[in-house]
């Protein structure tokens, strides 16, 4: 269901009521099948999820096992999400220009930390929720571009 948007919030009413409110503001109209697709994946069998857990624990190993042996790169194992925010920040470019550089010198898109706000500052976001190919392809240009600098 990745990218369909739908979620739930289990809690108290004092809780949930702000969120709410938010809500109303982000989405409208959420189709019937991803409700309904949301129904299945929480009451249905659970092999699936669960290989797909074991998938994405797998694929978050490889890629903080290859960035953090990138000299200047840094990645704390993400918890409970399919992306990793990447510590560029000894590598002395802002977030913005960065990316830019990895796209058009090494081919390589990137998130700049920036787009989420200044506390994104001196970070990549990438996503694990790709195939090993791709991981292992984004790192080997990674450490080519540090082997450039």
């Amino acid at each position: 269901m990745t990218g369909w948007r739908c979620g739930f919030v289990i809690g108290s009413q004092d809780f949930i009521a702000p969120m709410a409110l938010l809500q109303e503001g982000l989405t409208s109209s959420l189709p019937g099948f991803v409700q309904e697709a949301a129904v299945a994946a929480i009451e249905g069998p659970q092999t699936a999820v669960e290989e797909m857990v074991a998938s994405y624990a797998r694929r978050r190993e490889l890629m903080v096992e290859r960035i953090n042996v990138i000299e200047g790169l840094s990645l704390l194992r993400p918890a409970a999400t399919f992306y990793a925010w990447v510590n560029v920040s000894e590598w002395g470019l802002d977030s913005w220009e960065l990316a830019t550089q990895l796209l058009e010198k090494h081919n390589l898109a990137t998130i700049p930390g920036s787009a989420f706000g200044p506390a994104g500052e001196g970070y990549l976001r990438l996503t694990f929720a790709v195939s090993d190919e791709t991981i292992n392809t984004a790192c080997d240009r990674l450490e080519a571009f540090a082997a450039a600098r």
